[in-house]
């Protein structure tokens, strides 16, 4: 029940904070094994894969429902869309980079919950307007 009291929005937000998490540590593996040999970089391709599945919901259903983004997080966190680079080796640079974008994208996600957290509590607290 209170699950619902967010609604989609709240919903596809912890989704992507989910995401988000998972990559920080799939970009920080790739880190920590720069230096090991043979080792290959992965990235997380989550936009891409929801972006493919979505088109198909988009079109029948209007958006996908939370059961539908459930599964897409679960094959996520599963490492499902988890795609490995091959013949590449680990670019410590580009790795940081990845990792200071991955952590304002966080950064945002949470301070939009919080500001929508902000507006249900003044909503819900405002008495007899």
């Amino acid at each position: 029940m209170i699950d619902d009291l967010g609604g989609y929005t709240s919903q596809l937000v912890k989704a992507a904070l989910d995401v988000a998490s998972y990559r920080h540590k799939v970009i920080s593996n790739n880190i920590a094994n720069a230096n090991t040999p043979g080792f290959t970089p992965s990235k997380v391709g989550f936009e891409e894969y929801l972006q493919s599945v979505s088109m198909g919901y988009m079109e029948e259903l209007g958006a996908l429902n939370k059961e539908q983004l459930q599964q897409l997080v679960n094959r996520v966190t599963s490492g499902d869309t988890t795609v490995m680079a091959s013949g590449e080796k680990v670019e410590l640079d580009q790795q940081m980079a990845d990792l200071s974008e991955n952590v304002l994208k966080y950064r945002a996600l949470l301070l939009g919950l919080e500001k929508r957290g902000a507006i249900m509590k003044m909503a819900v607290s405002q008495k007899g307007v």
